[in-house]
C-alpha cells in the first residue's frame, strides 16, 4: 500500500479514525464500536448500506506474536450485490478500510437478507 498518495476515499477524511491503520496492525477491537451500527460498502456501481452484526476473534494467533485472526459478518436488505472483492468499507465513526468481501447470499430462513463476510488471518 503506497500511504504517499492515498486513494481518493481516504483523502476526504479529515483527521485520523479508528480504522486508519495498515490492514496487519487492525484488530476485532478496532471494529467492536460499530457492531450493530450502520456502515457502507463502497463499490463502483452502487453504495451498499450495511449493518455489522459481529467481529469475531478466533481462538489462537497463529504465532505468539501476530495478532489473533477475525472475522467480520454484515447484513443488509440489499439484493443487488457485487462480485467477490476488494472493496472499501467505511463508517462514520470509524473510518474507512479497503478490504476483500465475500458475499455469502441470503440468510437463512431469511431470504431479504443478504450475508458479507471479511476475514483478516
Amino acid at each position: 500500500m503506497n500511504l504517499s498518495n492515498p486513494p481518493a476515499w481516504r483523502e476526504s477524511m479529515s483527521q485520523p479514525k479508528p480504522l486508519d491503520k495498515s490492514l496487519a496492525d487492525l484488530t476485532s477491537a478496532d471494529f467492536a464500536p460499530g457492531v450493530a451500527q450502520p456502515w457502507t460498502l463502497v463499490t463502483p456501481q452502487l453504495d451498499i448500506p450495511l449493518i455489522l452484526e459481529s467481529a469475531t476473534e478466533q481462538a489462537h494467533a497463529p504465532a505468539p506474536t501476530l495478532r489473533k485472526p477475525f472475522s467480520l459478518m454484515f447484513h443488509t436488505q440489499e439484493m443487488r450485490y457485487p462480485p467477490q472483492g476488494t472493496y472499501v468499507l467505511r463508517q462514520d465513526d470509524l473510518g474507512a478500510v479497503e478490504v476483500f468481501v465475500v458475499p455469502l447470499g441470503p440468510l437463512l430462513g431469511q431470504p431479504d437478507v443478504f450475508r458479507y463476510q471479511v476475514c483478516f488471518n
